[in-house]
């Protein structure tokens, strides 16, 4: 099975986690600004961004609403300071767009919203190898 994983980071957060994700299923990883028509000639594909003001980045949304490809099975991800999926926009969006999404991972990414910093409570450092672990382990279902 071909697969690829596109993701869209604004802080880093979304890109560390895109990268393991990408090595432990042992396919190409690519950021949504540098897609090519030809990379997606996939079998599966796993979208993924950060989560702002409870929603996936505005970026992969309009990927995904102008996304025409043949590959209908997917896989969605996230990081936000909550560590929550908040992704049902984007999942309504690729259901939309004829899509089985057939698993989500959501894990902390470090907060850069202001106020958080300013209150200490910016998950600083994250992800790191606790939430790296718990991708590696979300990528064993999405093997199966």
């Amino acid at each position: 099975m071909k697969k690829l994983v596109v993701y869209y980071s604004k802080s880093g957060n979304t890109k560390k986690i895109a990268e393991v994700i990408a090595k432990e299923l042992k396919c190409k990883v690519i950021s949504i600004d540098k897609v090519k028509a030809s990379d997606l000639d996939v079998d599966l594909i796993g979208f993924g961004a950060g989560i702002y003001a409870f929603k996936p980045h505005k970026k992969l949304m309009k990927f995904v609403k102008n996304l025409d490809c043949k590959c209908k099975k997917c896989f969605i991800f996230s990081t936000s300071g909550a560590g929550k999926g908040q992704m049902g926009a984007l999942n309504k969006l690729l259901e939309k767009k004829g899509f089985k999404v057939i698993d989500k991972f959501a894990c902390k990414g470090e907060d850069t919203f202001f106020v958080t910093r300013l209150f200490g409570v910016s998950n600083k450092g994250k992800p790191d190898k606790e939430e790296f672990k718990q991708a590696k382990e979300f990528c064993k279902k999405i093997k199966n």
